[in-house]
């Protein structure tokens, strides 16, 4: 895995100098592929855009994923982020705080999604010394949630970028899980969604998020 850490820039984790060298292994054509795997488009969209089959498509994703030492798309869009890869053969690194998370955040969550998914959110009883949650914070954890089930991460593993702390990642998770938002969600995304990437990238949240929360109930069927 990457390394995320910007407060030693100037010395270089091997993990960083291993990444920029795979990034600068990137052919011309990985890494207009990349671009729009960073965008959500799916092997078949990547396809028609470029002009060649599915099957070629989905060979560079596995070729881009072998290089960056990555396992899902999804850390190929925080890749992408971080390293503003817009075809230079050495792109600089972006500091999180200057906006990256934001980028991240806007690819995984998709205005159009997130209008879907609030609505169907549970509200959180308001404590007296808490002062209850604002949707800002839930599209927040919800962001977070959209990482861990569409990168296939352990919960611990939430980059603390995101701004949430796993625990309560996974927790909300859980209760949404039971509140059944999952597949109403699936329901809506078929219904309102019209144009072909934005479904195709919801829907692919939305089948993770189920299958994630039948392999952690059927985890804890069997450890208990």
């Amino acid at each position: 895995m990457y390394d995320t850490d910007t407060t030693r820039e100037n010395e270089p984790s091997g993990a960083v100098v291993e990444l920029h060298r795979g990034i600068s292994s990137l052919s011309a054509r990985e890494m207009e592929v990349l671009q729009l795997v960073a965008t959500g488009k799916t092997n078949c969209s990547i396809g028609m855009e470029l002009g060649i089959s599915e099957r070629t498509a989905r060979e560079h994703v596995a070729r881009i994923m072998l290089k960056l030492g990555v396992a899902s798309r999804v850390e190929i869009a925080v890749i992408a982020t971080e390293w503003r890869l817009e075809g230079a053969a050495l792109p600089g690194r972006v500091k999180w705080q200057d906006g990256g998370v934001d980028q991240l955040s806007q690819r995984l969550v998709p205005d159009e999604l997130w209008m879907l998914a609030e609505p169907m959110i549970p509200r959180l009883r308001a404590l007296p010394q808490a002062g209850g949650t604002s949707p800002t914070e839930d599209r927040a954890v919800f962001t977070a949630i959209v990482y861990v089930v569409t990168s296939g991460c352990a919960w611990r593993d939430l980059p603390s970028t995101f701004g949430v702390a796993f625990p309560a990642a996974q927790r909300r998770f859980g209760q949404w899980t039971k509140a059944s938002m999952w597949p109403r969600l699936h329901c809506a995304v078929l219904d309102e969604l019209d144009t072909q990437v934005q479904s195709d990238w919801s829907q692919a949240v939305v089948d993770a998020a189920r299958m994630r929360a039948k392999r952690e109930v059927d985890a804890r069927t069997h450890s208990g």
